[in-house]
């Protein structure tokens, strides 16, 4: 029998908050993470506040890239996938910045759609779900990112239904909230929040014909398990 080749991977992701690595090995029989690593860098905040990434992000975030590069060096990575989601997708100097960091790391970061950062969150956050003998019937994954929060329905674990919806942790405490948030704060975020999502989720189930008194499998990703897949 043939044996079966793993491959040591590192998958790193620019986020609006925080950017992430993890290294695994991987094979058709085996998923073992090795190392993992983050740092808070909030690009978002500086995109939020005039529509580019600024000059102190930038030199941040290449920091914090290089130091992931080394990890997966000291890990000897055969590869090295790295994306880009909300923050970078909306910042007008998206490209320059992309193009500094393949310069400054060789690192190629892709830049994803919302609905590819859906699609990827729901494999990653039902991975070990989906291992199981007896999988849920019908599963819904919600992911509040810093700048953009997914949600997907799925029924036997075929997606039927998802969104990326350009709102996060980030993007909220930056349009609405002080440090520390006042009462007052609170309540106009609560009042964005309902007008925003209140069509949606009288929907959502008619739209997913999902049946509400059915018992329903709710999965939101820890970020291990969600980069990992990434």
């Amino acid at each position: 029998m043939q044996e079966k080749i793993a491959t040591i991977c590192a998958a790193i992701d620019i986020g609006s908050n925080t950017l992430r690595v993890v290294i695994a090995r991987c094979s058709s029989s085996e998923f073992q993470i090795l190392d993992a690593d983050e740092a808070l860098v909030r690009i978002g905040e500086s995109v939020n506040a005039t529509g580019e990434i600024s000059v102190e992000k930038q030199a941040h975030a290449l920091s914090v890239l290089k130091k992931f590069k080394s990890l997966a060096e000291k890990h000897a990575a055969n590869t090295i996938v790295a994306i880009a989601t909300e923050a970078i997708r909306k910042a007008t100097n998206r490209d320059a910045f992309l193009q500094a960091i393949y310069e400054q790391t060789g690192i190629e970061v892709h830049c994803i759609s919302g609905d590819v950062e859906a699609t990827l969150t729901f494999y990653g956050a039902t991975y070990e779900v989906s291992q199981r003998p007896q999988s849920p019937t019908r599963i819904a994954v919600m992911d509040m990112g810093g700048g953009s929060t997914e949600l997907v329905f799925a029924r036997n674990l075929e997606i039927s239904w998802h969104t990326s919806l350009p709102i996060g942790s980030g993007w909220l405490h930056d349009r609405y909230l002080s440090d520390p948030p006042t009462e007052a704060d609170r309540t106009t975020a609560l009042t964005f929040l309902r007008t925003y999502l209140g069509g949606l989720t009288s929907n959502l189930f008619l739209l997913c014909s999902w049946p509400r008194g059915e018992r329903k499998h709710f999965v939101t990703p820890c970020p291990t398990c969600l980069w990992s897949r990434r």
